[in-house]
């Protein structure tokens, strides 16, 4: 997840856990829209990604940043990746971590353009906020993000039961109720992530 319950509580001051598995739930639904308007994934796995570019561009954006930690880069236009030889980092690309990108080298130059033939193997992602202890590399989700992701929770948390409304009102005595496919972002956890898309 990519903020805490206990953080979530305090902010709805909410004691009991009577609610627990209703508000981690929110928790869950507000971390999967961020990572959908995002467009990246944020929560890191303890395993290796694998991920195939078409190149004719400098720069690889990866899905899931920061980067942890590159694996391997590797060009096969007969698809045998196994048997190719691996580029060396710094010398023939250099990764820049906090933005997600591979970055061919010297510096203008492009990955070769051909379909899928460019293969990375890497990690990348946020730990969770709890995760004790720390995974070497890995670093915990930024705070603004938490805080867009406590804000979001508690938001669906007050509108649990009425999800997808947009508006109400009486008319000539009878409810009146407008509904919306999908609840948006808030506006203030837009200006949050300000910076965060992967585009």
């Amino acid at each position: 997840m990519l903020a805490k319950l206990a953080d979530l509580k305090t902010w709805l001051d909410v004691e009991s856990s009577a609610e627990d598995e209703l508000l981690t739930l929110c928790l869950q639904t507000a971390g999967a829209a961020i990572e959908r308007y995002c467009q990246r994934t944020l929560d890191y796995v303890d395993a290796d990604l694998t991920e195939y570019f078409d190149g004719g561009v400098s720069e690889l954006l990866v899905k899931a940043w920061p980067i942890v930690s590159v694996i391997s880069v590797k060009y096969a236009s007969d698809y045998d990746f196994e048997n190719a030889d691996a580029l060396t980092e710094d010398t023939d690309y250099r990764i820049i971590h906090a933005r997600g990108r591979i970055v061919r080298l010297p510096l203008g130059l492009k990955w070769t353009e051909a379909v899928q033939c460019w293969q990375l193997v890497y990690r990348g992602g946020y730990a969770d906020p709890i995760t004790d202890p720390l995974p070497d590399g890995v670093s915990y989700v930024a705070s603004h993000i938490q805080h867009a992701c406590v804000l979001q929770a508690a938001h669906l948390r007050k509108r649990h039961r009425d999800l997808g409304a947009t508006s109400e009102g009486l008319a000539g005595g009878a409810g009146n109720i407008g509904y919306q496919a999908e609840v948006d972002l808030l506006k203030h956890v837009k200006k949050l992530l300000a910076g965060e898309r992967r585009v």
